[in-house]
């Protein structure tokens, strides 16, 4: 079976491309043959190892934002490359990960089955306006944005959704949204055995992903549990910001933005706790990596995702309401200051995961492409 994945590029380390990059190889590694296109990879090194059987093209496309009629020429030079690119080839299922593909790879009528895999929330639009000082502009242009996907989403075979949650509002415009987890993708070897006064929290540094909330909330947690420090992992337009805020708060000593790392399994199991104080996700990566080493998690309630990885006092804690810095900062307490919940929770969190195992998801897309190659024929 001849598959290809449409995505704008592989250099980033984010939880989209790492996804990508696991289901190409578990994919390729099962006798499938596997292409990765992307749009713009400029030569750029790949963020993870892909399999040597995997192929790759690239469509070298001119990206560009800035003017409207720049970017339409970027959209018709896209259309035209991988237009020309899938109509030389002869692939069974071809797949859009949601970026500008979505838009327009449904148009090509090169014989194959298209799907449509997204790895963000269904109301991420409203949720990036945030708190946007022109809420009604902001949103009708949320709505609009909103609107255009699910119109484009239609058009695929199958649009798959990653949570229960999201699966819901999908199903009330498309009804040929399914739901499909993404799979732990680090291996069990590296386990954490809790006795480190380190929490940990991983993510860009961007305003999705609340790292303000959780420097806020560290302040009281400080007070009460100063034996404690806490990492943070990853990179990001908001690093200067965040870095300020720690020195306001005159948390220097026990609060450090750590930068990426290639060994972040590591970093899990020389930590006791993980922390996500996201204002949104899709579905939460390094929450996954981080129950699969034996981590207890406190999380806002966030749509979507913390709600399906988290049974709150079982294996971690949820706060209801996204941004109540004290409901977090509590929480956190709550855990630290109790030693056997922490053990508790750790056992709890390894079995949680354990649904999400890779052979059990791949199966799951491997059935979904035995389906409807079926109902093709």
């Amino acid at each position: 079976m001849k598959i290809a994945y449409c995505i704008e590029g592989l250099f980033n380390s984010g939880g989209m491309e790492r996804i990508v990059t696991v289901k190409a190889n578990y994919l390729a590694q099962h006798g499938y043959d596997v292409t990765l296109i992307t749009s713009h990879q400029e030569g750029k090194p790949f963020a993870f190892l892909l399999d040597e059987k995997i192929h790759h093209k690239d469509l070298n496309v001119e990206f560009r934002k800035k003017k409207s009629f720049l970017r339409n020429a970027t959209i018709r030079d896209y259309r035209k490359k991988l237009n020309d690119f899938l109509l030389t080839n002869d692939f069974d299922i071809v797949i859009s990960t949601g970026g500008m593909d979505l838009y327009e790879l449904y148009k090509i009528k090169d014989g194959s089955i298209k799907l449509a895999e997204v790895h963000f929330s269904y109301d991420m639009n409203y949720l990036m306006a945030g708190e946007h000082v022109n809420q009604f502009k902001t949103r009708f242009v949320a709505f609009l944005k909103t609107k255009r996907m699910v119109m484009a989403a239609r058009h695929y075979r199958n649009i798959v959704v990653l949570t229960k949650r999201d699966l819901n509002k999908w199903r009330r415009h498309c009804t040929n949204a399914i739901q499909i987890y993404n799979p732990v993708t680090i291996e069990k070897s590296n386990i954490s055995k809790g006795i480190n006064h380190r929490a940990i929290a991983v993510g860009r540094l961007a305003y999705q992903k609340g790292f303000d909330y959780l420097v806020k909330a560290w302040r009281l947690v400080h007070a009460q549990c100063p034996e404690w420090n806490l990492s943070i992992f990853g990179e990001g337009p908001d690093r200067d910001f965040l870095q300020n805020l720690i020195h306001r708060y005159g948390l220097s000593a026990c609060v450090s933005l750590k930068g990426n790392s290639r060994k972040i399994q590591e970093e899990y199991a020389k930590s006791s706790l993980f922390i996500m104080s996201s204002r949104f996700e899709g579905f939460p990566l390094s929450m996954i990596e981080a129950e699969s080493s034996g981590l207890p998690v406190v999380s806002y309630d966030c749509p979507c995702g913390p709600s399906e990885l988290i049974d709150s006092g079982r294996n971690g804690l949820l706060v209801s309401s996204v941004g109540d810095v004290d409901g977090l900062a509590n929480a956190i307490i709550d855990v630290l200051k109790d030693e056997r919940k922490r053990k508790a929770m750790a056992d709890e969190s390894l079995r949680k995961v354990m649904a999400l195992n890779v052979d059990e998801i791949m199966g799951k897309w491997m059935l979904l492409f035995s389906e409807v190659l079926k109902q093709k024929v």
